[in-house]
């Protein structure tokens, strides 16, 4: 028997997701005041690090007010892979969120697949679907996409019944077995909503009482699977600071950043000083917290250089509004991930509760990327059209108010396409109800 030693390179694919890449993908996430506050228990748990607390905001009392409102970074702890647990991540919730993760720990899954199901329950929105890429995610976390599809599909039999779907058609075919009635959903979705039943009854088949108690099953389900759940993740910031500040001058639009948070993070001198002569397992522990405070360093460094990005390019896109020349244009996240060469899931997470002062106001990073309608004079925002359509219902005839079919065409005549049914959901959204109500409040 001969022996043989052989060298071959072979190409594999493999889970990349670490402690650290979570870790830099939640502070980007973060406003100015959970990053503060991410600091500061980060200086609790590594002695190699210390806080400075900013005169600029009342931080304790800000930690408050935000308790109740939406998790905080929590109990990062310096653990061995072995050890790491994704829970040091999350503060206890009772609501949905903590309903969702026991459901994921009680499946018997690899420690991967289990990182990769806390992923995508994070990147759930409100109404519980999932509007994320994954391609984005799997570029972002260095994962396969077929591991996430994989762990997307599993979430999807979670209760309530829906979740994790990405369109409204899978979110209700999710939840129902009758094959009739998801044909329909898949099919037919827009004839049901226009009470087209002829249309529906003829291509299915079947009677119209048949037809009937499939609508009925239809409309038993449930389009916003976490409608009516308890959610931290969906209630509202009571406290809003503006990281972003603008201003205008003759030298043109001035930017400045807040950088309160790399102001607050200080490597400990003392700790340093004795880093270089210990020995053992001192020398070995503060090694250990060395390193995981120069990350935390890095982490919050790049958070810093990839929010100048995305708000520099919204500035750059949305420069007339700023001056004060015109409205907002349309603009989307992906434009500004094109323009900074990043994702737009980054993007995505740079906007999330973070505000910028400018001379119009204090808006939300999300303002600035308003829906548009084409024009025979370019695209207009939705945000011009809405002031638009204001401005057609107060000149209005009070005794004769005008119709959504009228306004429609008033639109038309200022070179916009825009149906009625827009109109109505437009004016809905405004708070303007419909033109037989107006007249009747008008004339009381």
């Amino acid at each position: 028997m001969s022996l043989e030693l052989n060298v071959n390179l072979k190409q594999v694919q493999q889970l990349q997701i670490t402690q650290e890449m979570r870790l830099a993908i939640e502070l980007l996430s973060y406003n100015e005041v959970d990053l503060l506050e991410a600091i500061n228990q980060e200086a609790l748990e590594n002695v190699l690090v210390e806080f400075s607390q900013p005169s600029e905001i009342p931080l304790e009392k800000i930690a408050r007010d935000l308790a109740s409102s939406r998790p905080l970074y929590s109990n990062f702890k310096e653990e061995s892979d072995q050890n790491f647990s994704f829970e040091d991540f999350y503060q206890e919730n009772p609501g949905i969120e903590r309903d969702l993760k026991d459901q994921l720990s009680g499946l018997s899954l690899s420690r991967e697949d289990y990182l990769i199901g806390l992923l995508i329950l994070d990147s759930l929105d409100d109404r519980g679907y999932f509007r994320e890429s994954i391609a984005d995610l799997a570029q972002d976390y260095g994962i396969p996409e077929s591991s996430l599809e994989k762990m997307l599909k599993i979430i999807q039999t979670f209760d309530p019944l829906g979740l994790a779907a990405t369109s409204l058609e899978e979110c209700l075919c999710q939840q129902t077995k009758n094959s009739q009635s998801q044909y329909i959903i898949q099919n037919h979705l827009k004839n049901l909503a226009e009470n087209k039943l002829e249309l529906i009854k003829k291509d299915l088949d079947i009677s119209y009482e048949e037809l009937y108690q499939i609508i009925n099953e239809i409309k038993s389900l449930n389009p916003s699977p976490l409608y009516g759940y308890e959610s931290q993740k969906s209630q509202a910031t009571s406290y809003i600071h503006p990281e972003f500040f603008l201003s205008v001058d003759q030298a043109g639009l001035q930017l400045t950043f807040s950088n309160l948070a790399e102001k607050s993070f200080h490597f400990s001198d003392s700790y340093l000083s004795l880093l270089r002569t210990a020995q053992g397992e001192t020398a070995d522990y503060l090694r250990k917290k060395y390193q995981r405070a120069l990350f935390f360093q890095q982490a919050i460094a790049e958070r810093q250089k990839n929010i100048r990005l995305v708000v520099e390019s919204i500035v750059f896109f949305q420069k007339k509004f700023f001056s004060g020349q015109g409205p907002l244009i349309p603009l989307t996240m992906q434009e500004v991930a094109d323009h900074c060469s990043l994702s737009e899931s980054t993007v995505s997470r740079v906007t999330d509760h973070k505000y910028l002062q400018c001379p119009q106001g204090i808006f939300s990073l999300k303002y600035f990327f308003p829906s548009g309608l084409d024009s025979n004079k370019g695209s207009r925002s939705k945000i011009e059209v809405l002031d638009l359509l204001k401005k057609f219902i107060s000149q209005e005839d009070k005794t004769k108010p005008l119709s959504d079919e009228k306004i429609s065409k008033l639109f038309h005549e200022e070179g916009i396409e825009i149906k009625r049914r827009t109109i109505a959901k437009y004016r809905e959204e405004i708070g303007i109800p419909p033109s037989s109500q107006r007249k009747n409040f008008l004339s009381s």
